[in-house]
């Protein structure tokens, strides 16, 4: 079960400590880290790793997210409108 809180709720640890574990050079890029981008490019592609690692960073995960979230919608306002077209 999950509850709601507002960011000022949560631990700053908390947040810290996903900040270290997700994006360690958060505070030092406008969005897209070269440097873990370039090194997931290298592992899968010359290397061929599967598991090489993620190359996006927190705002690159919220923005895919938020993405997803807004189409999600738009399929459902799609799905309504047929099913109140195919009624009326």
């Amino acid at each position: 079960s999950r509850v709601c809180v507002s960011y000022n709720d949560i631990s700053p640890y908390l947040v810290q400590a996903l900040v270290a574990t997700e994006d360690v050079r958060f505070y030092d890029h406008s969005g897209v880290d070269f440097i873990a981008l370039g090194r997931a490019i290298v592992k899968r592609g010359l290397f061929g790793q599967a598991s090489a690692g993620g190359g996006s960073t927190i705002t690159q995960q919220l923005a895919k997210q938020r993405r997803l979230l807004l189409q999600n919608r738009v399929s459902l306002l799609f799905r309504i409108n047929g099913c109140l077209q195919f009624v009326c």
